[in-house]
């Protein structure tokens, strides 16, 4: 199936987006884990003098736009975010969006 994915992206969106994220991941040069134990468990909200102390401190590197399927990862290989833009379709997303709104 990969196969077919890589060569029709089209027709199988899921399957390429397999291909693209397990060959070329975006790396970040960060540590997550550091940065996890950095925050409190109860620190949450807004605060922006916390947050710009966070920023200095772990320095996080601006990420780029993301506008093809990718995984972000960190710099030990722990996966932040998969990206999938265009996957779900626009009519899908509006009705999960809809069947969730009143929860």
């Amino acid at each position: 199936m990969l196969v077919l994915a890589y060569k029709n992206p089209s027709e199988y969106p899921i399957g390429f987006a397999v291909i693209v994220l397990l060959t070329d991941p975006v790396v970040v040069d960060i540590d997550a884990k550091h940065l996890q134990e950095a925050l409190n468990a109860h620190d949450y909200g807004m605060n922006e003098k916390r947050e710009a102390d966070l920023l200095r401190r772990f320095d996080v590197p601006e990420i780029p736009p993301l506008l093809t399927p990718a995984v972000l990862v960190d710099k030990a290989g722990v996966v932040l975010l998969w990206s999938l833009p265009e996957v779900l379709s626009s009519r899908f997303q509006v009705n999960a969006f809809h069947s969730t709104s009143r929860i």
